[in-house]
């Protein structure tokens, strides 16, 4: 069964990046959601801190109030008040992550054979026009600037579907370090009692940071997708666009995709 998809024309090219784009939509709807949740509660926060009026607030300035709050007397000789249910926070990060990934798939993986990923469309366009002298049209040559989004995605995708060395690394050194603070507590590491903690809160800090990462993946993940439309109506041939329209429900008739994909990738 044929697992890796060999490109010979412009017609394939169309199909690669005509699925791209709406997987990335489909995917971008729902992290749109959980990123108003998350700046929802990161303003929650934020008025309790404060008591401030947040309604006004949006990401375009809510790093902002998070620095000011930051140095609030409440924030500075209350800290401790202000942390957050773990499971909570984890339940909103692991819903904001977990979408996030997926579009970190498209956008960042640079798999040349059996990953299909933006980067993927402009490497086999580049190897039809160049090696195969296909007759296509000239695509936009990406910026500097946007080519570092693009390399933040591979780096991001990279670091977050993988415990890496490096992690391993950083990990090991930070037990190491445990036991030298605090002697007496930590004997020894590895030892023939390995510890897993969990937590009941976590620090305030963690949404902060949360925050800030989300504000600018979103923006990298926008700029990207109106890069691949632009990009569509050159291969295509004429201006596009994107309808995303309700339906009522999502059948189990795409199970069937599901399936035949796993089956497929299985061999």
């Amino acid at each position: 069964m044929e697992k890796k998809y060999v490109f010979e024309n412009r017609e394939q090219l169309i199909e690669l990046l005509s699925l791209c784009i709406e997987l990335v939509n489909k995917h971008f709807y729902r992290y749109r959601v959980y990123y108003d949740e998350l700046i929802s509660m990161a303003k929650d926060k934020i008025k309790e801190i404060s008591n401030k009026d947040v309604s006004q607030i949006d990401d375009k300035d809510i790093e902002t109030e998070i620095l000011n709050v930051m140095e609030h007397t409440n924030y500075i000789t209350n800290h401790n008040k202000y942390k957050i249910d773990y499971i909570e926070y984890k339940s909103m990060e692991d819903k904001i992550l977990n979408v996030a990934a997926q579009l970190l798939n498209l956008l960042g993986d640079r798999t040349k054979k059996g990953g299909v990923s933006y980067w993927r469309f402009r490497y086999e366009y580049k190897k039809l026009k160049d090696e195969k002298q296909v007759d296509l049209p000239e695509l936009e040559i990406l910026s500097q600037d946007f080519n570092e989004i693009l390399n933040r995605m591979y780096s991001s995708r990279n670091y977050q579907h993988h415990m890496t060395d490096a992690k391993f690394i950083e990990w090991g050194n930070y037990r190491k370090k445990q036991i030298k603070d605090n002697p007496g507590v930590f004997v020894k590491w590895p030892d023939s009692v390995i510890y897993s903690e969990r937590y009941e809160y976590v620090s305030v800090e963690w949404l902060w940071q949360l925050v800030h990462s989300q504000i600018e993946f979103k923006k990298d993940v926008r700029e990207i997708l109106q890069q691949m439309k632009k990009d569509y109506s050159h291969i295509y041939g004429e201006r596009m666009r994107v309808e995303m329209p309700w339906k009522d429900e999502l059948t189990s008739e795409i199970f069937e995709v599901s399936i035949n994909g796993i089956n497929r990738h299985n061999g």
